[in-house]
């Protein structure tokens, strides 16, 4: 489940392969999301009020939630998309994957999306620093904190954990990195 920007909605996916948005205050379907054709597995809100899906169909989805219509399918991930999160500016997105990958897709301009890195363990967890310089991935067995719009895509951090990271979040300056697991 998501929560978009305003509060207003949240979006709940399932394994049904559909996505429902609910009006918070009434309770009430304002639509329905049919294409992905897999069940869905992520969900995350863009401040612009865009909200993307992930799943194991290996896309992501971009979605005009206003609509109900998909505004653009992601392509790259050879299995199951478990994770995702829109850069601070709703230009990017990060998505992790059971294929063990991250990879970083440019929204405004579409020809432009690359593999972050191939890792030995399923991606459950991504997320954007505040300032848009830095990601956080997830996997079983670490976090890694990394530059992503420098050249060399060096590793700023690798964290150590036992058990699986499923949430990652950034606090609001960008200088804390929670963590959620098993």
């Amino acid at each position: 489940a998501a929560w978009s920007p305003c509060g207003g909605f949240v979006a709940m996916a399932s394994a049904d392969k559909k996505i429902k948005i609910f009006s918070v205050q009434t309770g009430v379907v304002r639509h329905t999301l049919i294409a992905h054709t897999d069940a869905v597995i992520s969900l995350a809100w863009g401040l612009g009020d865009v909200l993307a899906s992930g799943s194991r169909d290996k896309t992501v989805i971009i979605w005009d939630p206003e609509t109900g219509k998909v505004k653009k399918v992601l392509e790259g991930h050879t299995d199951r998309v478990l994770s995702i999160a829109f850069s601070p500016d709703d230009r990017y997105i990060i998505s992790g994957s059971r294929d063990r990958s991250a990879w970083l897709w440019d929204l405004a301009n579409e020809s432009k999306s690359k593999q972050l890195l191939v890792l030995t363990e399923w991606l459950f967890a991504v997320a954007f620093s505040p300032n848009n310089t830095q990601v956080a991935l997830g996997s079983r067995r670490r976090v890694l904190i990394m530059h992503v719009f420098s050249d060399d895509d060096r590793m700023d951090v690798t964290i150590k954990v036992r058990g699986g990271v499923v949430g990652l979040s950034f606090s609001p300056e960008g200088d804390i990195l929670a963590m959620g697991g098993w």
